[in-house]
Order: C-alpha cells, then sequence, then structure tokens
C-alpha cells in the first residue's frame, strides 16, 4: 500500500523546432487526435523553452502534469486549405493541464497583418476549444477575395462578392470559438469592420 512517489522537474532549453518537440514526447502525453490535427494543420515554427514543469508519480503510467511558459518565432499553420496560411506567427504561450494562454500574437495571414492580445485554448491535450478575438489589417481587396471563401457566414460572401475593383484599407477584429477539427469546427461569433479610404464598384 501507501502513496507512490512523486517526482517533479523544471527545464528550460536552447531554440528548437516545434515538429521535433512533438515528435519526441511520449505518446501518452498528447491525445492521438491532438497530434493528428497538429500534423494535418502543418503546425511548426521556432521555440524557445522559457520553463517547463513536468511533475507525476514514480511508475503509475500516466501522463504528468504539465506547466510552463514557452516564446514562438516563424510559425506557421494552416487551419483550413481553402484560406491562405497564417505566416511568420510569433506569440507568447504559458500553459498548464487545463488551458494555453496566448499573448502578443503577431502573423501574417495573405495580405494581413494579424494581432491578437488573449487567446484561450481549453482542453488542449485532449479535445482542443479556442475563444479568440483577432485584429487585423490590410488591403479591402484582400479581405473581399478572403470572404468570398468563408462557407458559414453567407450573408458576409454576398456581401463582398457585389464589390468589384475595391480600393482602400480596412481593420477588422473577429471573434472565433469552437473546437478545430470537430464536428462544427470553429465559428465566427461576430465581426467588426473599419474601412479607410475605401471605395468599390457593385454589380
Amino acid at each position: 500500500g501507501g502513496d507512490r512517489p512523486r517526482y517533479s522537474a523544471t527545464l528550460s532549453a536552447a531554440p528548437f523546432m516545434l515538429t521535433r518537440l512533438f515528435s519526441q514526447l511520449p505518446s501518452g502525453w498528447i491525445s492521438p487526435q491532438v497530434r493528428a490535427r497538429l500534423g494535418e494543420y502543418g503546425i511548426d515554427g521556432l521555440v524557445t523553452m522559457q520553463r517547463l514543469s513536468v511533475s507525476g508519480e514514480v511508475g503509475s503510467g500516466a501522463r504528468p502534469s504539465l506547466s510552463g511558459s514557452i516564446g514562438l518565432r516563424n510559425g506557421r499553420v494552416t487551419l483550413n486549405p481553402q484560406y491562405p496560411a497564417v505566416e511568420a506567427l510569433s506569440s507568447s504561450l504559458s500553459f498548464d493541464d487545463a488551458q494555453v494562454r496566448v499573448t502578443a500574437l503577431r502573423a501574417a495571414w495573405g495580405p494581413f497583418r494579424l494581432a491578437g492580445e488573449d487567446l484561450l485554448i481549453t482542453q488542449w491535450l485532449s479535445d482542443p476549444h479556442v475563444d479568440v478575438k483577432i485584429s487585423g489589417t490590410g488591403p479591402l481587396a484582400g479581405l473581399i477575395d478572403v470572404a468570398q471563401r468563408i462557407e458559414d457566414a453567407p450573408l458576409l460572401r454576398e456581401v463582398f462578392s457585389r464589390m468589384q475593383e475595391a480600393t482602400g484599407d480596412v481593420e477588422t477584429v473577429a471573434h472565433v470559438i469552437g473546437t478545430p477539427g470537430g464536428k462544427n469546427g470553429l465559428s465566427l461569433v461576430d465581426v467588426d469592420l473599419r474601412l479607410h479610404h475605401a471605395g468599390s464598384r457593385t454589380t
């Protein structure tokens, strides 16, 4: 009887590629579904491991508890093949078993510059759920091109499909929630658009 002995360790490491980390983590630490999605989305980038704490019971075979913080640079992810890939991704991430919090996110998405200050991913080790607000700036013509491909926003798609020869820039803030890769995927909750020096011809 008696309690199993416990272990704990705190680690840091020189920068390394994210795909290398996922390939070397023990199979029990991250669910097969999450591993499959990471491969499907082509997620990669240069990681700086600022702190990683690992703890658990010796010999139990259970996945240890994880917490820590990392920095990401030169990241890339393709959430949906019908949209441009997110590139030049940089951010700071802090995590524990329950959630990942992403701050100071910067990225390029097609012709748009993206930014996010406080993004939350819960149940990330088993069935990730995201709740994010992303702001973006770029040319109106680029937004129209992307919007015409958004399947779950038919009204938005119809409005933008009537606009041609667009000029000017747009600022947008989008609120997205959902389960990437799940049955219902990601949903656009709301979107705020501000146009600058914009013009177009409608059909």
